[in-house]
């Protein structure tokens, strides 16, 4: 697509209505939600592309966009063997891209003085570069050549609606951008052609780039969840097994909001530190038999209840995916208001030590009161596990979520609220 192009039709109402996904380009067709959502970015995309990468009304040019993925229940840790429901959404990452012809990656980024600058031919890791975005570029290009896949150089501007910390996998996403960008540079950015990885196999190696290359652990359905776009029930036992679920029953009609209080202490990590190791004594000595009182002996009455729930967490996630495949609205919506009551019980142990951000969600569950209307106000919570950020995850129909934004933002001084909407697609190139 030339640049000229490029302008014009982000300067309209809307894109055409025919993306191709990167990584195994395939066609498909933006929802008139998702088509209504692009413009703005999109244009301001092409603004700051053409002052830092220089375009010209004739340089060759490609759009991506790679989304964030949320956990509505379950742990993305598959070191919990346990089940997940996740789900790509909105926040997204996005790129205009230009080739290059020597083998070298260039990329700029709003927020970032500097671009992010390797050659794609030196694979080994970088010390210096860990935690930061060169890390993940460099292992992108390294586990590409080293499965026989011909990958080219390019010229990139990002900004991004997605951002690091936020909690919606922004590592794992930029990972899965660049490994589609380094594909289809190789290949000349073709409109049609067979994809290297099925969507687990890429999944697997984005865990091995974020964790060799970049020092973060990562979880082996996320790029899956990323790549494939959609919502997504997850089994990691006894293999990592991933079925999607079909979008249009259920969560992918509300809208949802990330709450976020902010309040995080080192304590909520460290609760959660030894859950693991207890959980799998409790396994193998009742195993998927319903846990005994007897069992805990010595054990806290904290410890207990944390214990109780995850175990039967599986359990629970469970009964979700069966409502969802079966349409039983209903049912769906009175679970997660069970989830919600444990959860918020389990979020008060593990923060007992915090009044004040009891007190808040204290609060803001009087708050969420107000717009409950019958079940058309659900509240869904995630995620779960290991390293526990004390996000919050509401979904609430759009008629009323201006309201819910004034009202937390006039109640909470330490409260980031964000709308977030479940995304059908996941990584893909828009032309």
């Amino acid at each position: 697509m030339r640049f000229s192009y490029c302008k014009q039709i982000t300067s309209s109402t809307g894109f055409p209505n025919r993306i191709l996904t990167g990584l195994g380009i395939h066609k498909e067709i933006l929802s008139s939600e998702e088509y209504s959502q692009l413009p703005l970015p999109y244009r301001e995309l092409c603004t700051e592309g053409e002052q830092f990468l220089a375009l010209q009304d004739d340089d060759e040019v490609y759009v991506y966009s790679s989304p964030g993925r949320i956990t509505y229940a379950g742990s993305h840790a598959e070191s919990w063997k346990g089940k997940t429901l996740a789900a790509a959404v909105n926040p997204d990452i996005r790129a205009i891209v230009r080739p290059r012809t020597d083998r070298q990656v260039v990329i700029y980024s709003r927020g970032y003085e500097h671009p992010f600058h390797i050659h794609i031919d030196e694979y080994d890791p970088v010390d210096q570069e860990r935690g930061t975005s060169s890390a993940l570029i460099r292992g992108a290009a390294a586990v590409l050549a080293r499965d026989g896949i011909q990958t080219g150089g390019f010229d990139a501007y990002l900004n991004a609606s997605l951002l690091p910390g936020s909690g919606l996998n922004a590592s794992a996403s930029f990972t899965v951008l660049c490994l589609g960008l380094l594909t289809d540079a190789g290949k000349n950015f073709p409109n049609e052609s067979e994809g290297p990885y099925t969507p687990l196999e890429l999944s697997s190696k984005v865990k091995e780039i974020e964790e060799h290359f970049f020092s973060e652990t990562g979880d082996l359905a996320s790029g899956a969840v990323i790549y494939s776009g959609g919502l997504h029930y997850i089994d990691h036992s006894p293999e990592l097994s991933l079925q999607r679920i079909n979008q249009n029953q259920g969560l992918f009609h509300k809208r949802q909001y990330i709450v976020d209080s902010l309040s995080a202490e080192a304590g909520s990590e460290t609760a959660y530190a030894h859950l693991h190791d207890e959980l799998e004594k409790i396994i193998a000595l009742k195993g998927e038999s319903i846990l005994d009182a007897k069992v805990f002996a010595g054990y806290s009455q904290e410890d207990i209840v944390l214990l109780h729930f995850f175990y039967s967490e599986n359990f629970r996630i469970q009964q979700l995916v069966h409502c969802l495949r079966n349409g039983n609205h209903s049912r769906l919506y009175h679970l997660f208001q069970e989830y919600l009551h444990e959860y918020r019980h389990i979020l008060n142990l593990i923060n007992r030590k915090s009044s004040n951000y009891n007190d808040q969600l204290e609060l803001l569950h009087s708050i969420l009161s107000i717009f409950r209307i019958e079940e058309d106000v659900e509240i869904v919570h995630g995620p779960f596990g290991p390293g526990l950020d004390s996000k919050a995850f509401f979904l609430l129909p759009p008629a009323h979520g201006g309201e819910f934004e004034h009202l937390i933002r006039r109640f909470f001084q330490r409260i980031d609220i964000q709308p977030v909407y479940p995304r059908e697609k996941g990584l893909v190139r828009l032309l």
